[in-house]
């Protein structure tokens, strides 16, 4: 017996492994695409985009493996019932209860590794993946080239005489937004730095001309200047924290409401999946394709739906719907028959 199901799941996994594969290239090349679209705002090279696409990865991972599961158990099981192995199984006794409890044992398995990667690892890579491209953009605004005029950052206008590895020399920085003064900075050598999102400039043996009502100079050392966008600000919360946003944001209760409702369909999805690929093929024939889609379309149609109106109690009364209809579809079809 335990070589019979050791041979249907042998053979679900290969299954599921080649389609998984697919699609995951498919997403992978628009996530790729998407990620190089970044390169007209930033300056980034291959590491970085590579970077980028592994934060992703937990995010491509919830919208393909989900389908590729239940589209590939789908497709085994009507491989069985065409070469007439599942007649042949349960001729020899074996109950479709126990069979689609080996199914569901693993699916639930697939749909807790699938809660973990919504809960913990989407949110650690979400927050990572935006803190580097605004790490990047803020690096990209520091590319400043010697001897070049029009360059800035902020209410910054900066020029540069010249450049060795990263530090300026003979710079000049004009703002006439400072205080509502014009303000002139003259030092003989720079050096910029990225931190917690923003830019800061530490300039080296200069002056500093404040040029309004009064005119006041005054010679440094050392001065630090720091630029800081709001919209450029790190994000770090924690993963309970960021969840728990979801009491007062919309948006975030809505994809979590997604994240755990794509999750659960593997485990959900598997009565259907029998009743879709389990056949008599001497007197039955059926489009498993369009079923399939059929069911995905309403599945991820309603859950959608359900997630910006309802997300909370929507999303368990809809489990509980579907895992009753599932059952007694299931009954129908297949405890009945077989």
């Amino acid at each position: 017996m335990g070589k019979i199901y050791k041979y249907l799941l042998l053979d679900f996994f290969k299954t599921l492994i080649l389609y998984f594969m697919i699609l995951f290239f498919l997403i992978s090349v628009i996530y790729f695409v998407r990620i190089a679209g970044l390169t007209s705002v930033m300056s980034l090279g291959f590491g970085d985009i590579f970077q980028i696409y592994f934060y992703y990865l937990p995010q491509i991972i919830m919208y393909t493996f989900p389908l590729t599961y239940f589209i590939a158990l789908v497709v085994s099981l009507y491989n069985f019932s065409k070469d007439g192995e599942v007649l042949v199984l349960f001729t020899l006794g074996f109950s479709p209860k126990n069979v689609v409890l080996v199914y569901l044992l693993i699916s639930f398995l697939v749909s807790l590794l699938l809660v973990f990667n919504s809960l913990i690892m989407m949110p650690l890579s979400e927050q990572a993946s935006k803190n580097y491209i605004k790490i990047k953009k803020v690096e990209s605004k520091i590319d400043i080239k010697s001897s070049e005029l029009g360059q800035s950052i902020g209410s910054w206008n900066i020029f540069v005489k010249d450049k060795e590895g990263n530090i300026y020399k003979d710079i000049l920085l004009f703002s006439s937004d400072y205080n509502n003064n014009e303000q002139l900075i003259l030092a003989k050598s720079a050096k910029f730095k990225t931190e917690s999102g923003g830019i800061s400039l530490t300039l080296v043996d200069g002056n500093s001309f404040s040029m309004g009502k009064d005119f006041v100079q005054t010679s440094f050392d050392t001065l630090k200047l720091s630029y800081k966008d709001s919209k450029d600000q790190l994000q770090n919360k924690g993963i309970v924290q960021y969840w728990l946003d979801a009491k007062n944001s919309q948006y975030r209760a809505m994809w979590l409401c997604v994240y755990m409702l794509l999750s659960l369909f593997p485990f959900l999805s598997v009565m259907l999946a029998f009743c879709i690929g389990i056949v008599n093929i001497r007197v039955q024939r059926r489009n498993i394709a369009l079923w399939i889609g059929l069911v995905i379309f309403v599945y991820y149609g309603i859950i959608f739906q359900i997630s910006q109106v309802y997300p909370l109690y929507g999303g368990i009364l809809f489990v509980s719907l579907f895992f009753l209809a599932s059952s007694v579809i299931f009954q129908r079809m297949i405890i009945r028959r077989y």
